[in-house]
């Protein structure tokens, strides 16, 4: 599964997700909770995204990976 931005649309699998974007971000923590750049310590992923309208809409979550280390190590940021 890849998650891109192409223009104001998010996508998902090149197939638009959401629209009216306006940025999307990516965060990588350990199994502390700190900041990582390497792949084998990472736990848990943030994402962070904006969404423009009448008035701009940000939304955040963190996502905690079950075996981001066994079959499912493939993934890639866009």
């Amino acid at each position: 599964i890849e998650y891109s931005i192409n223009g104001a649309n998010l996508l998902r699998n090149n197939k638009i997700l959401a629209s009216d974007i306006i940025n999307l971000t990516f965060s990588y923590f350990d199994k502390s909770g700190n900041s990582t750049a390497t792949v084998t310590d990472i736990w848990s992923i943030g994402i962070a995204f904006t969404v423009s309208g009448e008035e701009n809409i940000n939304f955040r979550t963190r996502i905690f990976l079950r075996d981001i280390h066994g079959k499912y190590s493939s993934w890639k940021e866009i």
